[in-house]
């Protein structure tokens, strides 16, 4: 009777112990909906919105070699709870970029023939389209609902337009102390200072921009002033830096690199902080906004992982992909995985086949 005591306390213990927060492995959470929706494509990429209900998808022109293909040119805009595609005809050449307004309400993307187009996201409509400058651009919102484009090249320029008026309203450009000393500066860092992306911070007093040779800069929107937060190998271009994140306090930005290393940059200080080291990834790392979790796709291409920054050991949740028939290409398969701003649901884009068959892949977390 003694020691059936003592296994009885043991196995109360035990059962007292397991609900105490412990960390977990995947096994022991919840399954997440999986779901694909067909698109058409080759290589293309894609901007999720902000409460993320909608993925709007643009064909990569540099696959094709800038050759208009019909069928590829619409940018798709795909319901993530229903399945509709829906197809936003109007421009005559590939979208270089586009991005969600705030509120969702308002799709834009930037053309290389030089314009804006401006659709309606409830119709698939197109509002206005705003004529801007040829050649490539980066396009943003700030929180206020203004346009941001920042235009890709060694002048690193970034204007701010009036989206109703169609207007531009503002100008942040570096600035010289002689014609001479730019000419030198742009002749030097032509390459790598072209702005790979462009982020605003969430309390609305900044913006960032990233070049393809690893540089952040921060802007001051109130003064147009800017600073140099990150220093990088602008004479060899590497893409350093994949993407930017941050967070809802605008005090820090995170960011992965090619090699699977995720890290944390503090923006009033510049210190930079390494908070994963993955040894296989197939994908950017995505972060969700309050900075809690991260997720990529397994160098195999078989799933999502998920883990959180604050126990980055703990074992990852693993998400197995659906098995498709398409040809899959580690390098172009994941081009944006991302979270939607709760974090309640990761999208991407990216299976490749000969037939211009693609899908969007939709993780619903909760």
């Amino acid at each position: 009777m003694r020691h059936l005591k003592i296994y009885l306390s043991v196995g109360l213990a035990l059962i007292l112990l397991a609900g105490v927060g412990l960390p977990t492995t995947a096994a022991a959470q919840s399954d997440p909906a999986v779901r694909t929706i067909d698109i058409t494509g080759e290589l293309v990429q894609s901007v999720l919105s902000p409460d993320g209900s909608l993925l709007a998808v643009w064909e990569n022109s540099a696959y094709h070699g800038n050759e208009l293909i019909l069928s590829l040119l619409p940018i798709q805009l795909v319901n993530l709870d229903t399945g509709d595609v829906t197809r936003l005809i109007g421009p005559t050449d590939y979208a270089w970029d586009a991005a969600f307004s705030p509120d969702g309400a308002t799709l834009v993307s930037y053309h290389g023939s030089g314009w804006i187009f401006v659709w309606d996201t409830a119709s698939g409509e197109e509002i206005r389209r705003i004529p801007a400058v040829v050649g490539a651009a980066r396009v943003g919102f700030l929180p206020d609902g203004t346009l941001v484009t920042a235009l890709t090249g060694p002048t690193n320029m970034t204007l701010l337009w009036d989206l109703a008026a169609g207007t531009p309203s503002g100008l942040l450009a570096r600035q010289y102390g002689s014609y001479a000393q730019a000419m030198e500066a742009m002749s030097r860092q032509a390459a790598g200072m072209s702005t790979m992306t462009v982020a605003a911070s969430p309390v609305g007093d900044a913006l960032i921009t990233v070049s393809l040779g690893g540089k952040i800069w921060v802007w001051d929107l109130a003064t147009g002033k800017v600073s140099l937060l990150r220093d990088g190998d602008d004479e060899r271009p590497l893409l350093p830096i994949r993407r930017v994140t941050v967070t809802p306090d605008g005090t820090l930005i995170y960011y992965d690199n090619q090699a699977g290393a995720l890290y944390a940059l503090d923006v009033a200080s510049g210190a930079e902080t390494e908070l994963l080291a993955l040894e296989k990834v197939g994908s950017p790392v995505a972060v969700m906004p309050d900075g809690s979790r991260v997720a990529w796709v397994d160098a195999d291409l078989t799933s999502v992982q998920i883990v959180s920054l604050d126990a980055p050991d703990v074992v990852p949740q693993a998400i197995p992909l659906p098995e498709v028939d398409l040809d899959l290409r580690a390098n172009e398969v994941t081009n944006n995985l991302t979270f939607s701003a709760d974090g309640s649901r990761l999208a991407f884009t990216g299976y490749i086949s000969d037939d211009d068959a693609n899908m969007v892949v939709v993780i619903d977390l909760e």
